[in-house]
């Protein structure tokens, strides 16, 4: 719905509770995804004349990348949902004033921030940190990044740091101290991402080393 859309929801069946979901995103944000999608800079976005879009594959894709927010710790991966929720709407429903043709950036920025992510995988990195480090908006630096890839960044550095923890725990490190210094944000955190990539906790890695 366009934003000062007086609007409100009632459940899809009469009985029972229901709850719903909601993003407030600012402008500029939006604008800086539809500048990298319709290739133009200084372009106005809007959606068109109807006020609300009934599009159930779109609410479902919003749906899961809000729970998806809601859940998440690590900065970049809030922000690789947040830009991914919007991406497709804008595609597919989003409308644009002419603006001037976009010059895209040299396709070596993003192997620069491969370098970066490598270089420094235990800090407490975003996209747009990356992202402006090369010179790029975030959303185009997403987007290039998983052409490049074929991950997301936050994917792509969850890869790197687990790959370190895998040494410093074969090196004597325990699960806590391994969590904490390559990067994660808790051991729990840590342990789930562990388990995912390589069907064992961390402490039942750690014991098969010594």
């Amino acid at each position: 719905m366009s934003p000062g859309e007086v609007h409100t929801g009632e459940p899809a069946a009469q009985a029972g509770m229901w709850s719903y979901r909601a993003f407030y995103p600012k402008t500029e944000v939006l604008e800086e995804i539809a500048e990298d999608i319709f290739g133009r800079q200084g372009i106005h976005l809007d959606f068109g004349g109807r006020p609300l879009w009934q599009d159930r594959k779109a609410a479902e894709h919003l749906r899961r990348m809000h729970a998806r927010i809601e859940g998440a710790r690590d900065p970049l991966e809030k922000q690789d949902a947040l830009l991914s929720a919007f991406a497709p709407l804008i595609r597919r429903y989003g409308q644009s004033s002419a603006g001037t043709a976009r010059r895209q950036p040299p396709a070596g920025n993003v192997g620069r921030a491969i370098d970066l992510i490598h270089a420094c995988f235990e800090q407490r990195l975003t996209t747009a940190d990356i992202a402006r480090s090369v010179g790029l908006s975030d959303f185009h630096f997403m987007r290039s990044f998983k052409e490049k890839t074929g991950m997301t960044v936050h994917a792509y550095l969850t890869q790197v740091r687990l790959r370190a923890a895998k040494d410093r725990l074969a090196a004597g490190l325990s699960p806590a101290e391994t969590a904490a210094s390559v990067g994660f944000f808790d051991q729990s955190h840590f342990t789930n991402h562990f388990r995912t990539s390589f069907g064992v906790t961390p402490r039942r890695f750690a014991a098969s080393c010594c």
